[in-house]
C-alpha cells in the first residue's frame, strides 16, 4: 500500500459495508481499487470477516452438557 492507499484508508473500512459510502466516495474509491490489487484485496478481507462476524451473531447458541 502506498500512502494514497493510507488516504482511502478510512473509505475502505467504511466501504465494507456496501451502503455506508455516498455516491461521490463510491466512485473515488472504486476507481482507487480498479487499479490497485493490495486495496481491492484488503476490502474483500473487510468484506469477509464482516460477514463471517454476522453469520456468528446469527448462529443459534447451543448448551454443552455432560
Amino acid at each position: 500500500m502506498s500512502t494514497h492507499c493510507d488516504d482511502l484508508l478510512p473509505l475502505m473500512l467504511r466501504a465494507a459495508d456496501d451502503a455506508a459510502l455516498g455516491p461521490a466516495d463510491r466512485q473515488r474509491l472504486d476507481a482507487h481499487l480498479a487499479g490497485c490489487a493490495a486495496c481491492a484485496e484488503a476490502l474483500a478481507e473487510q468484506r469477509a470477516m464482516r460477514a463471517a462476524l454476522g453469520a456468528l451473531r446469527e448462529a443459534p447458541v447451543t448448551s454443552v452438557g455432560h
